[in-house]
C-alpha cells in the first residue's frame, strides 16, 4: 500500500500539490469565517433573549441588588367585620341597605353651594340656608383610599314656603418624530388572525404643547406615513426603515436619521463579542461608540447652556462636526476589510447608508440626535401588549389608539395621566363644540382645573 502511495506522489507534479493545498487553506479560512459569523449570531440571539435591554453601561454605584434586600414584613390581614343583624323571633335577618363606609378612613369635605343667581327666589327675596344634605363617596386613588364627604347646602325662601318644605322653591347645588410597532388584531377583513398589523406613532407639536398620536393600520407600507404627513413642510426624524425612503423625494421635507439606532447596532456588536472591550486598545466598535458618546455629551452640554438657535448651530459646527468627521473616516476605512455579513459589517453599512440623514443634525437647531421621545411613547404600548396580547377587532385597535394618544400626550405635557383622565371623563359629556373638545386635550387643558397633582411626580 505504501509503495503505491509513494509512486502516486512521485508522479504527481509539485505545482498541482501546491494548488491542492492552497485550495484547502482557502476553504479552511472560509469555514472559519462562517463559523465566526454563526457564533456571533448565536451570542447576539442569546443577548436578545437573556441579556440586559438597556444600552447604558453598568456602573458600581453602591446600590444593593433588589433581590438582596430584606424581606418586607407581612401586612396583617384585617378580619372582616361581622354584619350587623336585627334579632327577630325565631331567626336573625340581615339588615338591608348599603353598609356604612368605615370611620377610620380620612374624610375630605367638599362644599357644593349655589351661585348668587340661584339663591334668588322668584318672589324677589334672597333664599337663606336652611340646612344641608350629606352623602359619602368612596374615592380610590393610587396607593390611597379616602372618603369624600359631599355637603350640599339647601336653600328656601321663608316668605313663600317656610323652612319645612322641600318643594319647588328649595334648590340643591348640582354635583358637579414617526415610528411603528407590530400588533395582532383579530377579525380583520381579508387577513388571518395570525398576521401582523401595526400601530403607528407620530409625535409633533410645539415644545410647549407636544402631541403624540397613535394610529392603527393593517399595513406597514410607507403610504401610511405619506397620508399623515401630506402637506407638511419641515424636518421629520425616523429610523432607517425603508418605508420612510420616499420622504427623501419630497422637496418640502428634510429627513433626519436617528443616532440612537446607529449606536444600538454597535452596542449589539459589543455584546455579541462575549468579552468586555479594552479601553486601552479599542477596536472599531469601541472607537465608534466613543465618538457617538461624545456627540451625546456635547448635546447635553448645549442643552444645559440654553443656547439660541444660531448659537446652537455654530456650536455644533465647531464641536460636533469634527467628531462626526472622525467617525466617518473610521467607517470609510473599515468598511473595506470588515466582512459585510458580520454584525460589525452590518453596523458600519447602516451608518454609512444613513449618513446623509444623520448630518442634518448639524444644520437644524431644533432637532436632537435621536427620536427616543417617540420610542419612549411606544414602550408602554409594547409592555402592555405582552399582557393583553391582541385586539379583538379593528375597531378595538382604533379605540386603544385613541386612548394611548390621550395618555401619552398627557405625559408628554407633564400631566399626571390618572388625574387628567379623571378630569376628562367627568367633563367630556358636557363638551358640545369643537372648542369644548379642544379645551379637553392635554396640550390645551387648564392645569388648575385638575383635582390632583398637575404634573408627573
Amino acid at each position: 500500500m505504501s509503495s503505491i502511495l509513494n509512486t502516486h506522489i512521485e508522479t504527481e507534479p509539485v505545482d498541482e500539490l501546491k494548488k491542492l493545498i492552497d485550495s484547502f487553506v482557502i476553504k479552511e479560512e472560509a469555514y472559519q469565517s462562517e463559523i465566526a459569523i454563526l457564533k456571533e449570531q448565536i451570542r447576539s440571539l442569546q443577548d436578545r433573549l437573556f441579556g440586559r435591554k438597556s444600552e447604558k453601561r453598568p456602573s458600581d454605584d453602591g446600590q444593593p441588588s433588589l433581590f438582596e434586600s430584606p424581606e418586607e414584613a407581612v401586612m396583617p390581614v384585617d378580619t372582616p367585620e361581622e354584619e350587623s343583624a336585627i334579632t327577630v323571633e325565631a331567626h336573625k335577618r340581615k339588615k338591608r341597605g348599603r353598609q356604612p363606609i368605615p370611620e377610620n378612613l380620612p374624610r375630605i369635605d367638599k362644599l357644593h353651594d349655589l351661585s348668587d343667581a340661584e339663591k334668588q327666589c322668584p318672589c324677589g327675596c334672597t333664599k337663606i340656608c336652611i340646612g344641608k344634605e350629606t352623602s359619602e363617596q368612596l374615592d380610590i386613588i393610587p396607593a390611597q383610599i379616602r372618603v369624600i364627604l359631599h355637603i350640599r347646602l339647601k336653600y328656601a325662601c321663608k316668605v313663600c314656603e317656610g323652612v319645612d318644605d322641600d318643594g319647588p322653591t328649595v334648590t340643591i347645588a348640582r354635583m358637579p418624530d414617526i415610528d411603528e410597532t407590530p400588533v395582532q388584531v383579530l377579525n380583520e377583513p381579508d387577513k388571518s388572525n395570525q398576521s401582523k398589523s401595526y400601530m403607528w406613532i407620530f409625535r409633533g407639536g410645539t415644545a410647549q404643547a407636544p402631541a403624540v398620536i397613535f394610529e392603527y393600520h393593517p399595513s406597514r407600507e410607507g403610504e401610511v406615513a405619506a397620508a399623515f404627513i401630506k402637506g407638511y413642510q419641515g424636518v421629520i426624524q425616523t429610523d432607517g426603515y425603508k418605508g420612510y425612503e420616499f420622504i427623501d423625494t419630497i422637496r418640502e421635507i428634510l429627513l433626519m436619521g436617528c443616532w440612537a439606532h446607529v449606536r444600538r447596532k454597535f452596542v449589539a456588536v459589543e455584546k455579541a463579542s462575549g468579552k468586555p472591550a479594552d479601553p486601552a486598545k479599542p477596536g472599531i466598535t469601541g472607537q465608534a461608540l466613543k465618538h457617538i458618546r461624545k456627540l451625546y455629551d456635547l448635546q447635553r452640554q448645549d442643552k444645559e447652556r440654553g443656547l439660541t438657535a444660531d448659537e446652537l448651530v455654530k456650536e455644533r459646527q465647531e464641536k460636533s462636526a469634527p467628531v462626526m468627521a472622525d467617525l466617518k473616516k473610521l467607517l470609510d476605512t473599515s468598511v473595506c476589510h470588515v466582512p459585510p455579513k458580520t454584525l460589525l459589517g452590518k453596523a458600519i453599512t447602516y451608518a454609512l447608508n444613513q449618513w446623509h440623514r444623520l448630518i442634518v443634525y448639524l444644520e437644524t437647531p431644533h432637532v436632537t440626535l435621536d427620536n427616543n421621545l417617540v420610542e419612549n411613547a411606544i414602550r408602554p404600548f409594547a409592555i402592555g401588549r405582552k399582557n393583553w396580547l391582541f385586539s379583538g377587532s379593528p375597531e378595538g385597535a382604533a379605540a386603544s389608539a385613541a386612548i394611548y394618544s390621550l395618555i401619552e400626550t398627557a405625559k408628554a405635557n407633564g400631566l399626571e395621566p390618572y388625574w387628567y383622565l379623571r378630569y376628562l371623563l367627568k367633563n367630556l359629556p358636557e363638551a358640545m363644540t369643537d372648542d369644548d373638545f379642544k379645551a379637553l386635550l392635554p396640550q390645551y387643558i387648564d392645569r388648575s382645573l385638575l383635582d390632583g397633582p398637575t404634573v408627573i411626580s
